[in-house]
């Protein structure tokens, strides 16, 4: 081969890599837009806020969270949009706190 057709032929592969990660972070960005349209039905204004702060710092964790309401809606156990507090308890569900285990001698 080449060294054009080779240069040629890594050029678009490197286009079709670029084009599969744009179309993926299109798809992500509509997966999120989904999810923010969801939790405006499923939270109050103070706790999509405090959502919002994890989303910044702990993004996976926040989807997870996201997925986790959006599961306990579609099946009706969701009624009425939770409270601020109501979301710490769940978000405490989700924390695992470490267990001390202190051994005295």
């Amino acid at each position: 081969m080449e060294p054009k057709e080779l240069k040629k032929k890594k050029f678009d592969e490197y286009l079709a890599s670029q084009n599969q990660d744009v179309a993926l972070m299109q798809q992500m960005a509509q997966i999120q837009e989904e999810f923010d349209k969801a939790m405006m039905y499923i939270l109050t204004s103070e706790a999509k806020q405090r959502l919002n702060n994890i989303k910044y710092s702990k993004p996976e964790f926040a989807f997870q969270v996201q997925l986790y309401l959006l599961q306990l809606y579609q099946a009706g156990q969701i009624r009425k949009p939770l409270s601020e507090q109501e979301l710490k308890n769940i978000l405490n569900t989700f924390v695992k706190k470490p267990t001390w285990n202190i051994k005295r001698r």
